[in-house]
């Protein structure tokens, strides 16, 4: 990508602010995917606003030349380690929901069963129902939430793969910048000064008995 070659920043910056690129990326997906989820989405919208953030500082406001840029990247950094805790949350959550749905559609069809059994007193309707109706249930459930639950749990592995790289990339970068401080400090340091030496200048000066030319030493000149 050409906004990650900038010439005049280092290596390390260019590949933080490719990070950046796909963070901020998977930051707007994650914002329009986690809405219409409504309770379910609040981890991952705040991933997504986490995300967004730090992309957003290094794509729009990152170093431009050499030494400069430390402190943008660690505000960076801290915005993606954040993120990253939270798809790790979001992570545990949804195979948390997916265990507990599919508990809840086989106790469901299994009371419903029952219920039957109860009010016809017919065992073997009771054991043809828990044998097949409800394992039908239960797979059309299953299938339906499994697809969606997939599908999260990828986009939340990749989104932690891509933090730990933002991550990574950023912590390099902010060390390449603190060596072109060091070096332009360095450099600034050994540049010769000027010092200011006296010189001395011929100029004419009335006396009583005529004017005449005194050596008068004037002021210092850089």
């Amino acid at each position: 990508m050409s906004c990650c070659a900038n010439p005049n920043v280092s290596r390390e910056v260019n590949r933080a602010k490719c990070a950046a690129v796909v963070s901020l990326i998977l930051g707007i997906v994650g914002l329009v995917l986690g809405v219409p989820l409504g309770p379910l989405g609040i981890l991952t919208v705040l991933a997504g606003l986490f995300d967004t953030i730090g992309g957003s500082m290094l794509v729009c406001c990152g170093p431009t030349q050499k030494g400069q840029g430390e402190c943008i990247h660690c505000g960076a950094m801290v915005m993606f380690i954040l993120s990253s805790i939270l798809n790790g949350i979001s992570f545990i959550v949804l195979i948390i929901v997916t265990s507990t749905m599919g508990a809840v559609a086989q106790s469901a069809c299994a009371n419903e069963a029952l219920e039957g059994w109860v009010n016809k007193n017919d065992m073997p309707q009771l054991r043809n129902y828990d044998k097949e109706d409800c394992v039908k249930d239960k797979n059309k459930v299953m299938g339906a939430l499994g697809t969606f639950a997939v599908f999260a749990i990828l986009i939340s592995v990749v989104c932690m793969g891509v933090k730990v790289w933002a991550c990574v990339a950023c912590c390099k970068a902010r060390t390449a910048i603190q060596k072109e401080v060091q070096l332009l400090q360095q450099r600034a340091a050994a540049m010769p000064t000027a010092t200011q030496m006296p010189v001395t200048v011929a100029m004419p000066v009335a006396t009583v008995e005529g004017a005449s030319v005194v050596v008068v030493p004037s002021r210092a000149t850089a």
